[in-house]
């Protein structure tokens, strides 16, 4: 195409059009474009001082980004004279196609949100959640990360956690032990609970309020069922309550009482 003719066009719109749709477009392209750059930046900073989760600080920020970047140029091409409805309509016909067929991962993005803002469960917890139990190593968009006893590293869906019960056995301070033991009936049931609950009683890491209790809860044909119980603090839980099985039986066998 000759010089000629670009200018000869480039007139045409300008009588069209006239020059302040043309300027005014040109400035809101500039002033559009120079928040974007800085958009992400101080949505960042916003939400880092509202103390929202950093995973869903930078997802909101870059969103925020492109969606100015969008809302700029559909209003600059509307300026210019460019009709821009079949342009939100191819926009939103492809929003809708791809919300289809995303909508599981959009399904587990909503709920990774959901437990960024409520928090059943942070970082470091031990929880019970999705069919798996496990130390929470990372919570992020789309998944949560545990890791089990044994060490392995499970990635669990967010949709499935957060439709299913999560049980959090690290967010109180302190955890009840709860250790049944069937003793026989030929035992002395009174000599037996004094037993039992000297055990509780000498530990030091068996807090005194709530008071430990060794307590009768059934009685069988040939045996009488007891529960210790005693609470811990809760890092101290699963050692407390192994210790405590070994000294029950350490206990039942030096003082000739049949379990």
């Amino acid at each position: 195409m000759r010089l000629i003719d670009v200018l000869q066009q480039f007139y045409t719109y300008l009588i069209t059009h006239g020059l302040y749709n043309l300027l005014t477009a040109i400035g809101l392209a500039i002033l559009g474009y120079r928040l974007a750059s800085f958009l992400p930046g101080l949505l960042r900073r916003m939400l880092t001082n509202a103390g929202i989760d950093p995973t869903l600080t930078t997802f909101v920020a870059y969103v925020g980004r492109y969606a100015l970047l969008i809302f700029t140029t559909i209003f600059v091409l509307g300026r210019l004279g460019i009709e821009t409805t079949s342009l939100v309509a191819v926009l939103g016909a492809a929003g809708l196609a791809i919300g289809l067929a995303l909508q599981g991962l959009l399904s587990n993005f909503a709920a990774g949100v959901l437990l960024i803002v409520f928090r059943p469960f942070r970082v470091g917890d031990l929880v019970e959640a999705g069919g798996t139990t496990g130390t929470v190593q990372e919570i992020q968009i789309l998944t949560t990360v545990l890791h089990t006893a044994d060490n392995l590293r499970v990635m669990i869906p967010n949709d499935l956690i957060t439709k299913g019960k999560i049980t959090n056995y690290s967010a109180n301070e302190i955890r009840r032990v709860d250790i049944p033991v069937g003793i026989a009936c030929s035992n002395d049931l009174e000599h037996v609970r004094a037993r039992l609950t000297s055990i509780l009683t000498e530990d030091p890491r068996v807090l005194t309020t709530p008071a430990p209790l060794v307590a009768v809860t059934e009685f069988g044909q040939t045996s009488v069922q007891l529960l210790l119980q005693a609470w811990v603090k809760t890092p101290e839980y699963p050692t407390v309550r192994s210790e405590l099985l070994a000294q029950v039986k350490i206990a039942c066998d030096q003082h000739g009482i049949t379990l």
